[in-house]
């Protein structure tokens, strides 16, 4: 079928509204599976999608958000605001026998559903339902991993912005922990809890927050990257050669920049080295081999 060539794209939607007797922000999440980056008509696809273009004109659209590349990771930055090794699962559901690869989410994390219980939410229905860019979901390039995200809510956002910084799933949940007053936690159920590893978008989207070149790091199945500022650092399993791309002037990932620029491309290759080591990645030649 045509639809498994598409990229694993995740769109994102908040939507937030008054609840009369609370007055406060109702919290809807809706993730969708495989729609193309650019299969929503205010991302330029020619697809009328009526309604959520009004959302992206009367909300706020993020041109530059990240997802894990494929379902199952993706879902657990989503729930945890985590990368997905430190949650458990670093390669879908596969068990294996390392903590970053247990194939489920491990009790050194905190869910959505839980932190906004504490802060007296009811738990909301979440809905788990990418084209110009390189390659499809599995890679990571902007064809595997990019996004398109629209959050709404009158009254609660500002209308009609549009915002290029890189984001990622893992900012969801500080996002929400900042809007719902919900404290995250260090301890939960007797199990310590790991820090968040997102920032908040209420900043950004608030406009009282200067671009920074954050550093997004990516890997699944051998298949790994950097985003920091305009830079994307990418490498594919076998070939395991590193790419350096302008992302803001080459979207396509088509002209590679690692010759011309080797004090960012040594940089970003340090960066993908230390969060490798720190949220506990297994080389995936280690991680493919069958017991003998």
């Amino acid at each position: 079928m045509l639809k498994s060539t598409f990229p694993l794209a995740i769109f994102f939607l908040l939507n937030v509204f008054t609840v009369r007797a609370q007055q406060r922000p109702n919290i809807v999440l809706i993730l969708a599976d495989d729609i193309v980056y650019a299969d929503l008509r205010c991302f330029g696809s020619e697809i009328q999608t009526p309604h959520l273009d009004k959302m992206a004109k009367e909300g706020i659209k993020i041109t530059n958000f990240y997802n894990a590349s494929r379902c199952c990771p993706s879902r657990a930055s989503l729930l945890t605001g985590l990368y997905p090794h430190q949650a458990g699962v670093g390669d879908m559901m596969n068990k294996r026998p390392f903590p970053a690869y247990q194939g489920y989410l491990n009790r050194n994390s905190v869910t959505l559903a839980e932190l906004l219980k504490s802060a007296g939410y009811g738990i909301e229905g979440a809905e788990v339902s990418n084209t110009p860019f390189k390659k499809f979901k599995h890679w990571e390039f902007d064809g595997g991993n990019a996004t398109s995200f629209i959050a709404y809510g009158p009254k609660f956002l500002p209308q009609g912005k549009q915002f290029d910084r890189p984001a990622h799933l893992i900012d969801i949940m500080p996002t929400l922990a900042q809007w719902s007053g919900a404290n995250y936690p260090k301890n939960y159920a007797g199990n310590t809890i790991k820090p968040m590893e997102g920032a908040s978008l209420l900043p950004l989207w608030n406009e009282q927050q200067k671009d920074m070149d954050r550093e997004i790091c990516f890997e699944h199945e051998g298949k790994k990257a950097v985003r920091k500022g305009k830079w994307k650092l990418v490498s594919s399993y076998p070939e395991n050669r590193w790419y350096l791309y302008d992302i803001e002037n080459d979207r396509s990932e088509t002209v590679d920049l690692s010759a011309s620029f080797p004090k960012i491309y040594r940089e970003m290759v340090e960066i993908y080295e230390n969060w490798a080591t720190r949220v506990g990645v297994i080389p995936y030649e280690q991680l493919a081999q069958k017991p003998s």
